[in-house]
C-alpha cells in the first residue's frame, strides 16, 4: 500500500503546484476573506434585531398610560357633546303622535262620506297645547345652558353642569339602592347617577329620563283638553301605565348599572393586589 502511494507522489515542485491548483479549484468554499465577510453579514443581521429592555412591566406601563389618555379624551368628548345646546332636546311639533292620529282618522279630503264615530279622532287644541308645553321645556333648558356658560370653566363649571342635569331632567325618588356596602357607590336620589358609572350607562339613563319627561309633558297637555273621546281616555291611561312601569324599570336599571360598575372596579383592585403580591414574592425568592 505504501509502495503504491509513494509511486503516485509528485517528485518536482512544479507537479506539487499543479496538484495544489487543482485542489483549490475544486474547493466549494471561498477564501478566508470571503468567509469573514459572510460571518460579518450574519452577525449584523442579528445585531439589528431589537432586544427586550429587561423590564417585564414596561408593556403594562405603556398600556396604563394609553388607557388613561383614552379615558381623558373620552371625558373631553362627552363634555363637548353635553355642552352643545343642539344635542339636548330636539322636538318637532309637526310630527306629534296625537296630530298624526287625528289626521289619520279624518281620511282623504275628497272623501264626502262621513267617518264612523269610533274611528274619527279630532283634537283641535291638542297640538297647540302640547307644542306650548314642550316649547317651555326647551326654552328652560336653553336658558339653563346659557347661565351655565356664563359661570366659566373649571371646577365651578363642572359643578354647575351637574346642577343643570338635575334641574333639566326630573326623576322620581329612587326606592331601590345599590346592594353593596360601599357608601360612595349609592346612586344619587335626585339624578340616580354615581361616579363609578360608565359613560354609556349615564347616556342610557339620561335618554330614558328624557323620554319619560316628554311622555309626561304630552300626558299633562292632553289632560287639560276638555270633551275628549273615550278612545283618547283609554290611550292616555295606557300611556300613564307605561310611564309608571318605565320608572320602575328605570330604578332597577340604575341599581343594576351601579352594581356592575362596582363589581368591575372590585375585580380590578383584586387583580392589581394579586399581581403586586406575586411580584413581591418573586423578588423575595430571588433575594434568597
Amino acid at each position: 500500500m505504501l509502495t503504491l502511494v509513494e509511486d503516485r507522489l509528485p517528485d518536482s515542485s512544479t507537479e506539487w503546484d499543479e496538484l495544489a491548483g487543482v485542489y483549490n479549484q475544486r474547493r466549494s468554499t471561498g477564501t478566508l476573506a470571503a468567509i469573514g465577510a459572510g460571518l460579518k453579514r450574519h452577525f449584523n443581521l442579528y445585531a439589528n434585531i431589537r432586544k427586550p429592555t429587561g423590564d417585564p412591566t414596561r408593556l403594562e406601563k405603556v398600556r396604563k398610560v394609553k388607557r388613561a389618555r383614552w379615558n381623558t379624551q373620552m371625558k373631553v368628548d362627552t363634555e363637548k357633546d353635553d355642552d352643545d345646546p343642539q344635542e339636548l332636546l330636539v322636538i318637532d311639533s309637526s310630527q306629534s303622535v296625537f296630530q298624526q292620529t287625528s289626521l289619520a282618522g279624518m281620511g282623504n279630503e275628497t272623501d264626502t262620506e262621513p267617518s264612523p264615530p269610533l274611528t274619527q279622532f279630532s283634537f283641535p287644541s291638542v297640538a297647540s297645547v302640547a307644542e306650548e308645553s314642550l316649547s317651555e321645556v326647551v326654552q328652560t333648558t336653553l336658558n339653563n345652558v346659557e347661565d351655565r356658560e356664563d359661570i366659566g370653566n373649571g371646577s365651578e363649571g363642572l359643578e354647575s353642569h351637574e346642577d343643570f342635569e338635575r334641574k333639566a331632567i326630573s326623576c322620581a325618588p329612587i326606592t331601590t339602592t345599590c346592594s353593596t356596602s360601599n357608601a360612595s357607590a349609592t346612586p344619587n336620589r335626585q339624578t340616580g347617577l354615581t361616579p363609578q358609572m360608565s359613560v354609556s350607562a349615564r347616556r342610557r339613563i339620561n335618554l330614558d329620563k328624557a323620554i319619560m319627561q316628554i311622555i309626561r309633558a304630552d300626558s299633562d297637555a292632553m289632560r287639560t283638553v276638555a270633551n275628549v273621546s273615550p278612545m283618547h281616555e283609554m290611550m292616555m291611561a295606557q300611556l300613564r301605565n307605561d310611564s309608571a312601569q318605565g320608572r320602575t324599570d328605570e330604578h332597577r336599571w340604575e341599581s343594576e348599572y351601579a352594581r356592575r360598575d362596582v363589581e368591575i372596579r372590585d375585580e380590578w383592585v383584586r387583580y392589581e393586589t394579586e399581581r403586586e403580591d406575586r411580584r413581591r414574592r418573586d423578588e423575595d425568592e430571588r433575594e434568597e
